[in-house]
C-alpha cells in the first residue's frame, strides 16, 4: 500500500501519559493476551498484513506479535515502546530472526526503519504517514476514554486514508436476558472486582462501545470478532517466554509480591467473570474520503 501525503497536524496536548498496564510493566511482561494466541492470529489475519505495509506495533511487550509479525516480511516494522531499557532488550533478543535480518536489510536499501524504539502511544513524535498499518494487544484496555481517544488520535495522524488500525482488548458480553440497568451494574461489579484483584487500570468495555470509542476519534470500524477469555497461566507464560525469559518473570515474580499479586488476580477475575468476559479484535480503517474527527469536547 502506497503512503499518501496530508496537510501536517499539529498535535494537540494530552493529560497524562499512556502507558502499558502497571502489573505487565513492573514483571516485563507483555499485556495478558485476553483471547490467547487464537484471538492473536484474528488480529494479524483481520489486518491482511502484505509486503508493502509499514507497520507500527503499540507496546510490544516480550516481541511475541513481533515475531509472528516479522515471517509477513512487511516493508518495515517499528515497535514503540513505554521506554529506552525495553526497546533495547527486544532489539537484543531479535536480532538474529531470520526474517528481521531480511527487513533489516531491506531497510538499508529502501530507508524503511525496523526495530524498536521509546515512544508514548498517544504522542509518538513520528511524522504523519509513517505508518499503512497500526496494531497493538492490551492497547487501551488499560486506558480510560480521554486516553482511549488520545491514543486512537495519534494512530488516525499516523495512518494515510485507507491505512488499518488493529486491537486485541478485553470485552464485556452483556447478557442478552438483562435490561440496560442490569448491563451497567454488572459492569461496574467486574470492574470494581478488577480493581481489587488485578491493580487498578483496566477498563473492559462492551463491543458496542469499544466500536463507539474508536470511531468518535476519527476511524471507521470495518470487522469486529469475540472469542472466550484466556486467564493467563504460568504454563502459557513458560510458552510464551521461552525458558530463559520465563525464569527471568519468576524471579522478578518473587522480587515484586504485589505485582505477581496482582497477575494471580486477573487470572482469578477472568476465571470467575468468564461468563461476562470475553476477548475481542477491532479492526478499522481511516477513512478515503474527508476526516471523521470530532471535536474535542
Amino acid at each position: 500500500m502506497g503512503l499518501s501525503k496530508r496537510t501536517k497536524k499539529t498535535a494537540r496536548p494530552v493529560t497524562g501519559i499512556c502507558e502499558p498496564w502497571a502489573v505487565s510493566q513492573a514483571l516485563d511482561l507483555h499485556g495478558p493476551l485476553y483471547g490467547g494466541p487464537a484471538m492473536t492470529g484474528v488480529l494479524l489475519d483481520g489486518l491482511h498484513l502484505s509486503r508493502d505495509d509499514d507497520v507500527i506495533e503499540f507496546w510490544p511487550g516480550r516481541g511475541g506479535t513481533a515475531r509472528k509479525v516479522l515471517p509477513l516480511l512487511p516493508r518495515s516494522y517499528r515497535g514503540i515502546t513505554p521506554d529506552q531499557g525495553s526497546a533495547d532488550r527486544l532489539n537484543r533478543s531479535l536480532r538474529t530472526h531470520p526474517n528481521l535480518r531480511v527487513l533489516l536489510t531491506r531497510a538499508q536499501t529502501e530507508g524503511a526503519y525496523t526495530g524498536f524504539q521509546p515512544g508514548r502511544a498517544e504522542s509518538t513524535g513520528l511524522p504523519d504517514d509513517s505508518a499503512s498499518v497500526i496494531l497493538g494487544e492490551n492497547l487501551l484496555t488499560p486506558l480510560g476514554p480521554f486516553r482511549v481517544r488520545a491514543v486512537v488520535r495519534e494512530a488516525v495522524r499516523l495512518l494515510p486514508p485507507g491505512g488499518r488500525f488493529g486491537v486485541h482488548e478485553l470485552c464485556l458480553v452483556p447478557n442478552p436476558s438483562w435490561n440496560e440497568s442490569l448491563d451497567a451494574a454488572r459492569a461496574d461489579e467486574i470492574r470494581a472486582d478488577l480493581d481489587e484483584r488485578a491493580g487498578e487500570g483496566l477498563f473492559p468495555r462492551t463491543e458496542s462501545q469499544w466500536r463507539a470509542a474508536i470511531e468518535e476519534a476519527g476511524l471507521v470500524v470495518t470487522a469486529t470478532r469475540s472469542g472466550p477469555v484466556e486467564p493467563p497461566t504460568l504454563r502459557q507464560l513458560a510458552r510464551g517466554l521461552g525458558l530463559r525469559g520465563f525464569m527471568g518473570s519468576l524471579g522478578r515474580m518473587a522480587r515484586n509480591a504485589g505485582a505477581a499479586r496482582h497477575l494471580r488476580g486477573l487470572s482469578y477475575c477472568l476465571a470467575r467473570h468468564r461468563a461476562d468476559l470475553g476477548a475481542i479484535v477491532v479492526i478499522a480503517e481511516r477513512p478515503l474520503i474527508g476526516d471523521l474527527l470530532l471535536p474535542d469536547r
